[in-house]
């Protein structure tokens, strides 16, 4: 999702949604929707069968390398060491 396509739904302009988002809610529109997207990768991530490269690409990044750099950023690990971490912390 982008603030874009987020306004079109609700038939709004982007700059006024985001300011009304704001008002409402004390965060930005922008960090609401890195954190949703985070959040997805991190699930995504828990499941095996997903390339790195797929989930990037099913967030909406172009570049892959802009998904790694943001989820290192937001996560404090590499998307591959996430993905290690959870698959440690199944049981059996």
């Amino acid at each position: 999702i982008t603030r874009e396509k987020a306004a079109s739904a609700v038939y709004m302009n982007p700059v006024y949604l985001a300011r009304l988002f704001r008002k409402e809610t004390g965060r930005s529109l922008a960090d609401f929707i890195l954190e949703t997207k985070m959040e997805k990768a991190k699930e995504l991530l828990a499941d095996d069968g997903a390339k790195i490269g797929s989930i990037a690409e099913m967030l909406g990044y172009s570049q892959a390398s802009h998904f790694a750099k943001l989820f290192k950023s937001y996560t404090g690990f590499t998307a591959q060491e996430y993905r290690k971490t959870r698959r440690a912390a199944r049981p059996g």
